[in-house]
């Protein structure tokens, strides 16, 4: 069985969204929530429809912040071993395009975990690219997850970083 890894517009709105999730059914989609298992006014959507996801990614009424990253990422880490789960049943998973760090507050979409919490997303991005190979919106900018990224690459940024920088030394000693 191979693993399949789509995204999905991400909506909102009620209406918008009932239609994609009912339509399918052997697909898991994934969605932020609190750590009491809500989110915003959409989440119900999701966990009614029965083939959803919720991946714990703030704290209740408010954003995470790295000073609770190993509380954080215990959540992330038990969200993503459920989700496993879904796939090793046969399961196709499908992300939000846009990413699990946006919430809807009134007509703009607004970060709430790259900017509170850096290194919690960090852990996140690794994670869902280690797990399920989705690259997460914004990973690119992470050092964790560019490592991981790379880690089957023949070069990495570091490597290309220090040849450059040797050759400048090195230009530097030339007479």
């Amino acid at each position: 069985m191979s693993l399949y890894i789509g995204t999905f517009k991400n909506t909102f709105v009620k209406s918008s969204l009932e239609p994609i999730l009912n339509a399918n059914k052997n697909t898991i989609f994934v969605y932020p929530v609190n750590e009491n298992g809500t989110g915003d006014n959409i989440a119900k959507v999701y966990n009614d429809a029965g083939n959803s996801a919720p991946v714990v990614l703030k704290a209740v009424g408010k954003n995470w912040t790295d000073d609770t990253f190993d509380s954080n990422i215990g959540f992330i880490n038990q969200s993503l071993d459920a989700l496993s789960a879904h796939v090793s049943n046969g399961f196709q998973v499908a992300f939000p395009e846009y990413g699990l760090n946006l919430t809807k507050v009134k007509e703009t979409s607004v970060d709430f975990l790259i900017k509170s919490a850096p290194r919690t997303f960090d852990h996140l991005a690794t994670e869902l690219y280690k797990r399920f190979g989705y690259v997460h919106p914004g990973a690119e900018q992470m050092l964790g997850f560019r490592k991981e990224f790379q880690s089957n690459q023949p070069i990495s940024d570091q490597e290309i970083e220090a040849a450059i920088n040797k050759k400048i030394e090195d230009s530097k000693n030339c007479n």
